[in-house]
């Protein structure tokens, strides 16, 4: 799949647009848009699973909820169907295409041999396989000095394949193809529509750069603040309390 941009004065004024908390998406066709586009994550959004949850599990946790609200998700763009070929070290993918589109969907691997032995071939069951790269249809524009963090699905494991986890910096490159490190030996299936990765935006500015330690002598006067258990006693629970410190922060709630 070719991106082409033969119009740089159209490409400045679109990088000119992005601004802080936004991110602008580029569709191969505006079609894509219409059927399985990607979304901010947002309360609005919460996954069916966790909506079912126990009120007083996991659901009562802010930070979870939080971390579930956060970023934007890329949805499938097609079918994609794997099918594993041992005797050739590796799979057959399958890609559906849309007439409507101008290039093909396609996947673009890397060699195992791009990482040798690492952490991440120990989950799989067909060591030799690659990686499949599939190609996003989509570009992605931020704001300048902001990246994009590509991840899993939070709370949302798949027992085919994981997203191997990168950092873009979307301001000056905008395509983010969606990696996987295929774990299993059985045939399956990323349905058109299927959740698939996160994007997680940041300011590469906010990165620290120093661990600062102070003495376990002042553990004692940390323990009670904030959350601690002396304010939980009369706010009802950690997550009312984490609540109430969010909207005195200023900060908008997810």
């Amino acid at each position: 799949m070719k991106f082409r941009n033969p119009d740089r004065s159209q490409y400045k004024q679109l990088l000119k647009k992005a601004k802080e908390g936004e991110v602008i998406v580029v569709p191969m066709d505006d079609r894509l848009t219409e059927s399985a586009p990607p979304y901010v994550a947002t309360g609005r959004t919460t996954p069916e699973w966790f909506k079912n949850s126990p009120k007083n599990g996991i659901r009562k946790c802010a930070g979870v909820q939080d971390y579930l609200n956060i970023g934007v998700v890329i949805r499938a763009w097609t079918d994609f169907s794997f099918d594993p070929r041992p005797e050739l070290g590796g799979w057959e993918l399958n890609i559906s295409q849309m007439p409507m589109c101008p290039e093909p969907f396609i996947s673009d691997p890397f060699p195992r041999t791009a990482t040798g032995t690492c952490p991440m071939t120990d989950a799989r069951k067909l060591d030799e396989s690659p990686y499949p790269k599939l190609v996003n249809p989509y570009a992605f524009i931020t704001a300048k000095g902001w990246s994009l963090m590509v991840t899993d699905i939070p709370y949302e494991p798949n027992p085919n394949y994981s997203v191997v986890p990168a950092i873009v910096n979307t301001d000056y490159y905008h395509h983010i193809n969606i990696v996987l490190n295929l774990t299993n030996d059985e045939p399956f299936t990323i349905k058109h529509g299927d959740p698939i990765a996160r994007l997680i935006p940041f300011k590469r500015s906010s990165d620290i750069t120093k661990l600062n330690f102070a003495p376990e002598s002042m553990f004692r006067f940390v323990v009670g603040r904030g959350l601690g258990a002396n304010q939980m006693k009369d706010s009802g629970g950690i997550a009312r309390a984490y609540r109430k410190a969010l909207r005195q922060s200023g900060d908008n709630e997810s």
